[in-house]
């Protein structure tokens, strides 16, 4: 079955299409936020609008820890963004991100971005890869006891633990931070380690 694609919403910073293919129905948000933070407000406003939310964001982190997003981590280029603006040489940032909901990323046997090269912009494209072997099935979250035994496992844990949440409840933020370190998990599961709970 051939997947069915439709603009739901459009503003100056941003597209939202919702794709259907089989059983299978996301909402792709390509945003360009502007650079001053009372404009971007805006952005957030217009997309929690259509996840059914009546979020007051300000800002893209904010975004993420309430929408409980993940990044897609890309493999190419370490930076998105490229300026020959100054005198000391080049520029360059990581301004690109590719961002999924655990439940996107359950609906894959393998998920992964690479950058690509510039063509006639100061940004990398980015290209997500969402592979399918078998027909879906929802596979609940499963800790592998081997994970501990890799050396960047650590790494993970610690730098997911340590961001900060906003939340003033102290049990709130045990739990966002429990389930954020489970998305991270998942990703990493399967795009670092190895898809191992089959």
């Amino acid at each position: 079955m051939a997947a069915s694609t439709m603009v739901i919403g459009s503003s100056e910073q941003a597209i939202l299409v919702r794709v259907r293919h089989d059983l299978l129905e996301c909402t792709f948000g390509f945003i360009h936020a502007a650079s001053d933070h009372i404009n971007r407000r805006d952005i957030w406003h217009f997309i929690s609008s259509f996840h059914c939310s009546n979020l007051c964001l300000v800002e893209l982190w904010d975004f993420i820890e309430k929408e409980e997003l993940f990044e897609v981590e890309a493999v190419g280029a370490n930076f998105t963004w490229a300026s020959r603006r100054s005198d000391h040489g080049p520029i360059v940032s990581k301004l690109d991100r590719i961002l999924a909901h655990d439940s996107f990323i359950g609906h894959w046997d393998s998920v992964s971005a690479s950058v690509l090269a510039r063509a006639g912009s100061d940004h990398h494209p980015l290209m997500l890869h969402c592979l399918r072997g078998t027909p879906f099935q929802s596979r609940p979250f499963k800790f592998q006891v081997a994970c501990t035994m890799d050396d960047r496992f650590r790494d993970l844990v610690c730098d997911s633990w340590s961001r900060p949440l906003h939340s003033p409840d102290p049990i709130v933020r045990v739990i966002q931070k429990l389930k954020r370190l489970k998305g991270e998990l998942r990703i990493w599961n399967k795009q670092v380690f190895g898809l191992i709970s089959t």
